[in-house]
């Protein structure tokens, strides 16, 4: 069991997590690209589209939320659904406008969500938002000084960090070896994740799907109905031929 005590620095960790968890995601993504011989001003343009986008729909995202459950705003915050939304939207915009190199741009940006919203929980863990269930097992976490203060809780924040963290490290080792399907089967991965770990956070009113995961359903369908239509127009394809 761990008692924290939430640090209120001049620049909060959350924000300090926030703010790196762009920049590590962006790193790979330069990186991956420069290797797939994009062009740097490709690079950084997308980068600043995606960071615009994300950045709107994260906030827009818990805005609506807000919104449909409560039936007014009271809170400002941003969410990793609505900037995963921004990024994709983001992509699909910048490879509409230049159609060079589109499979590495889609690869590069959805491995990238999963090292941005690992590390990004981080920050959620030292601020003591997003807090795990009431849990009194080993590993623990009792916050000093925040709303759940004097509980035990289940660390799902860093749950979320390492195992987004090792889905990515998967992901891109298939990508290396250049497997079929990677883009969708990181989504619907990523998907999954955070739909199951979901039923390890605190909800005060626990209803059968929360907010987060009714916007990973949607996801998953999403891309399994997106793969169906891929795969019987290929067949088709192959048909005519």
């Amino acid at each position: 069991m761990i008692d924290i005590t939430i640090l209120h620095w001049r620049i909060s960790p959350y924000f300090i997590c926030f703010l790196l968890s762009f920049v590590l995601a962006y790193l790979y993504v330069t990186w991956y690209l420069k290797k797939a011989g994009v062009k740097g001003s490709h690079i950084f343009y997308s980068e600043l589209l995606n960071t615009v986008l994300a950045l709107y729909f994260g906030a827009f995202y818990t805005f609506i939320v807000q919104l449909a459950e409560q039936g007014k705003v009271e809170t400002f915050g941003f969410s990793s659904l609505g900037g995963m939304a921004g990024i994709l939207l983001g992509v699909w915009i910048f490879t509409k406008i230049s159609k060079e190199h589109k499979i590495e741009l889609w690869t590069a940006y959805v491995l990238a969500l999963g090292l941005m919203y690992a590390v990004s929980k981080l920050g959620c863990f030292f601020a003591g938002c997003c807090v795990g269930m009431r849990y009194q097992g080993p590993g623990s976490i009792r916050y000093l000084d925040n709303g759940a203060a004097g509980e035990y809780l289940f660390p799902v924040q860093l749950a979320e960090t390492i195992l987004f963290l090792l889905a990515f490290l998967l992901l891109h080792k298939m990508a290396e070896r250049r497997r079929n399907g990677i883009i969708p089967k990181s989504l619907l991965l990523y998907a999954i994740l955070k739909f199951v770990l979901d039923y390890l956070r605190y909800y005060e009113d626990r209803k059968i799907f929360s907010a987060n995961q009714w916007g990973c359903l949607l996801v998953a369908v999403s891309v399994l109905l997106y793969e169906a239509v891929r795969q019987i127009r290929q067949r088709a394809n192959n048909k005519v031929i």
